[in-house]
């Protein structure tokens, strides 16, 4: 679909080009200004817009029905909106006269890595409404997009629908606006979630994304512990990653509902690091030595 777009919008530039020769000779000749020259570029022009407008029609159609596919109609249809709240963009809905606003999400591959903790515990239930997301009016006129539309259910063995989740690639979950606050502040307590670490991820996100290989932590108190290290000595640079290997200490909600980071962790040269936020390698402070207990906690653990 990438490359469609692509190709769309360098039709697009082609067809303004095109177009801009066509007025442009049009106006000379009319100004009686007539020369071989400009019969030929307007010729060109022509060609040049009429294979580019063909090409955007072609493609269009080729969007259009890759955006065709039968969704379950639930007999309710919502519209997703944006608005300015705060200086951010807020994602909103109306359902059953109530307010929406986005609360959490997260990538499909983090659903794959975790295998089935998500599955069990995130899986929609009921579907209630047809959630619906207006297309900008250019992507529509150009590129033949569609409304993108996905079905709004209420979330697996969630007690109400204060939560519900959008089935979309970002696997999207809004919260009844009035109980945003009350949610947070539940979720923002790691007391409230089971403890995993992971190990053995690979590529461009290793260092957070969840890998295929992880095992529920049962010492709480030293999971806190490394929680909130804010690092002993001096901080180092963070290496190349072919240097060094990556370990994710994170949390899921005792309900399944959020994937929270703890720690990112770095192996590199027979020690183990807490990384501190995101840092690129150009910056000369990122990461610091574990304290000894906590360093032979996770090498326990995971090697």
């Amino acid at each position: 679909m990438l490359i469609i777009f692509l190709i769309i919008t360098f039709l697009i530039g082609t067809l303004a080009i095109g177009l801009f020769f066509v007025i442009i000779s049009t106006i000379l000749i009319i100004l009686k200004t007539k020369t071989k020259l400009l019969i030929i570029l307007l010729i060109i022009g022509i060609i040049v817009f009429l294979i580019s407008l063909i090409g955007i029609l072609y493609f269009r159609t080729a969007v259009k029905k890759a955006d065709k596919k039968q969704i379950l109609d639930t007999g309710t249809k919502l519209y997703l909106k944006h608005k300015k709240k705060n200086g951010k963009d807020e994602e909103y809905f109306m359902y059953n006269g109530k307010k929406y606003i986005f609360f959490t999400g997260f990538d499909k591959v983090e659903q794959i890595g975790l295998g089935n903790i998500i599955f069990n515990s995130r899986s929609h239930d009921k579907p209630v409404a047809n959630i619906i997301e207006r297309n900008d009016i250019f992507l529509k006129l150009f590129y033949g997009a569609t409304d993108r539309e996905t079905i709004l259910y209420t979330i697996k063995n969630y007690p109400d629908d204060s939560l519900l989740m959008e089935d979309a690639p970002g696997f999207y979950v809004y919260c009844e606006e009035e109980k945003f606050l009350e949610k947070n502040i539940y979720y923002e307590n790691i007391n409230n979630y089971k403890f995993y670490i992971s190990h053995g991820s690979s590529g461009y996100f290793r260092r957070y994304s969840i890998g295929t290989e992880y095992m529920e932590l049962y010492d709480r108190e030293m999971v806190k512990e490394i929680y909130t290290y804010t690092g002993s000595g001096d901080f180092i640079q963070v290496p190349p990653e072919k240097e060094c290997n990556y370990i994710r200490i994170f949390g899921i909600s005792i309900d399944g509902i959020v994937v929270k980071n703890l720690a990112a962790i770095i192996s590199y040269k027979n020690n183990l690091y807490k990384e501190f936020g995101v840092f690129i390698e150009e910056e000369a402070k990122g990461m610091a030595v574990l304290k000894e207990r906590q360093s032979e906690y996770i090498t326990n653990i995971v090697f």
